[in-house]
């Protein structure tokens, strides 16, 4: 059985169709794909959008329920979307230690691990404006100024690229043509080519392809709830797995 685990925010919960389906496709053998991932999701705090609250990606059942053969393939993993953590106010010395706590467990795991960079190169581009319409929109509580955010994320950037290369992972700096004017979110356009690019150390040749999928698969992928999440003060969990067809397994969290 192979296995892949899906680590970020934003950016992976809106490529996950694209993601599930492309993944679905690579490997001759069954597949489980295992999420962590969300809207505007934390490493390591419970983390509300729109209503919804998701715990802390380093706290959350995935680790607890992880389970694999002796005989499988290495599982393959992923961290991304790290950048949030910065916005919600914590330290760079919090969040490198939520990230190192995954990287101590995917090593664990013997994963092949994949790890992005902060988007440096579209933050680089971002004018003061800019910054604060997608500050108010994205994260509205947060009361950082431009210059705090842009010289935190750089600093958070040098320590996650030595704490990857600690951990044996391969990072991958995300392009700056990938955005526009969200400065965070890679742009539906270009998240074929920029999940191939990412994904590309998982596979010895080409990777698999990441096109757009129907609005009906679309929807019914975003459908799929973790493990647990909390709605207006209210824990839900769900039974996992959520899907199971044709040889392919997905389990959120």
């Amino acid at each position: 059985m192979n296995r892949v685990i899906l680590i970020g925010a934003s950016n992976v919960t809106m490529a996950f169709p694209r993601l599930v389906n492309g993944l679905g496709t690579a490997f001759d053998s069954p597949l489980e794909i295992w999420g962590a991932h969300g809207h505007g999701r934390s490493y390591g705090t419970w983390s509300k959008v729109l209503g919804r609250a998701l715990p802390g990606i380093s706290n959350c059942r995935l680790w607890k329920e992880w389970s694999v053969a002796e005989s499988d393939p290495r599982p393959r993993a992923l961290l991304t979307d790290i950048g949030n953590d910065v916005l919600y106010g914590h330290e760079s010395p919090q969040i490198i230690d939520w990230i190192e706590s995954c990287l101590q467990r995917l090593r664990s795991m013997q994963a092949k691990i994949v790890m992005t960079r902060l988007p440096l190169a579209s933050l680089q581009r971002l004018s003061r404006l800019r910054f604060t319409v997608a500050r108010r929109i994205l994260f509205p509580r947060c009361a950082l100024k431009f210059d705090d955010v842009i010289r935190i994320a750089h600093e958070l950037d040098d320590r996650l690229t030595s704490l990857g290369e600690e951990y044996g992972a391969n990072i991958v700096e995300p392009l700056g043509h990938w955005y526009g004017l969200d400065p965070i979110h890679v742009r539906s356009r270009c998240m074929n080519r920029a999940w191939r690019h990412i994904l590309q150390a998982w596979f010895a040749g080409d990777p698999p392809g990441f096109p757009r999928v129907s609005l009906q698969r679309t929807l019914n992928t975003w459908r799929w709830w973790p493990a647990e999440r909390s709605r207006r003060g209210r824990l839900t969990e769900t039974t996992q797995p959520v899907f199971r067809h044709n040889g392919l397994t997905v389990r959120l969290y």
